[in-house]
């Protein structure tokens, strides 16, 4: 089994311009249909709200805290649920 433990980070820059979407359902849709291809068994998108954010993380490459840093101004977000083995979790 293969695991993932490269330390993400934001490489793209946040647009200039916000674009506005006159139509939410079309797009909540799309989100989650894309967020099903990449394999999220569960998506939603909701308002953002700081109490949810943990203080810090963890680098798990090395088991230290790193920040937990967010650009400012977010005041939505896409929550995604993925499926874990039942066996897995009970250890």
């Amino acid at each position: 089994m293969k695991v993932f433990r490269r330390l993400f980070a934001c490489d793209t820059p946040i647009a200039a311009s916000r674009v506005e979407i006159d139509k939410c359902e079309a797009m909540t849709t799309e989100i989650k249909r894309i967020a099903r291809f990449f394999g999220a068994d569960l998506a939603a998108i909701t308002q953002m709200d700081e109490r949810w954010l943990y203080s810090a993380r963890v680098d798990v490459r090395d088991f230290s805290e790193t920040e937990n840093a967010l650009p400012k101004g977010l005041t939505s977000v896409i929550v995604l649920g993925h499926q874990m083995d039942e066996e897995l979790v009970a250890t």
